[in-house]
């Protein structure tokens, strides 16, 4: 009887996604070119991002789907089944979100790199049946890519020093954990004052690396 439902509620789901499918392909004047785009994969050329100091670092991947407009443009987009309140803001502001989101940049890249797309631009969907199929993300321009590059460029350096600090984020009273360790199967073995910790630590030298990451947060008193 469970599965009967929920086969049921499926099937709705993705009806009502295929009409917001319509909707944002008329809108957009575009049509599906690609599905599972792999790069550095599958015998896929890797996206490939030059560094400041002349290195490139090279990722692969996959991307859920690519569509394409008559212009040249490609839209690059990755389903996610939650309701994407983390992403409301991702088009304005910081578009790695301090690091923490840098697929967007990679799946333009790879449309840019190896579709030939004369524009790119990317969207998380939400398919979810709370909230009306949003599409949350950006078009691909040369801020947003500096921006990346100099996020990859941060994290490359950290590691290459061994600065690996623990982030726990801000205290979720609901879950009674932190909010970047709510899905950590480590959760229970770890201090429970690892936030005071963190925040004690966050003006150690060996922690200048990450300024890059969130250049606010560095500079805030």
């Amino acid at each position: 009887m469970h599965w009967r439902l929920e086969r049921q509620r499926l099937a709705l789901l993705l009806d009502a996604f295929l009409t917001a499918d319509d909707a944002h392909r008329l809108a957009t004047g575009s049509t599906p070119f690609r599905v599972e785009l792999p790069f550095g994969m599958k015998g896929a050329p890797a996206v490939e991002i030059d560094l400041p100091d002349g290195r490139a670092i090279r990722f692969r991947g996959m991307a859920d789907r690519v569509d394409a407009t008559a212009d040249g443009r490609h839209l690059v987009s990755d389903y996610k089944t939650g309701k994407g309140e983390e992403y409301d803001k991702i088009a304005v502001g910081d578009p790695t979100k301090a690091g923490t989101t840098l697929q967007l940049g990679l799946y333009s890249e790879a449309a840019v790199q190896l579709l030939g797309a004369v524009a790119a631009e990317a969207h998380y969907w939400m398919v979810n049946e709370e909230v009306p199929f949003p599409r949350r993300g950006y078009p691909w321009d040369a801020e947003r890519r500096s921006r990346f590059v100099d996020v990859v460029a941060g994290i490359v350096a950290g590691i290459e020093r061994g600065v690996f600090p623990a982030i726990p984020g801000e205290w979720d009273s609901w879950r009674n954990t932190f909010g970047n360790c709510k899905y950590c199967d480590f959760d229970d073995v770890c201090l429970r004052d690892r936030g005071e910790l963190a925040e004690a630590k966050a003006a150690a030298p060996q922690l200048a690396v990450r300024a890059v990451l969130d250049p606010a947060a560095e500079a805030a008193p």
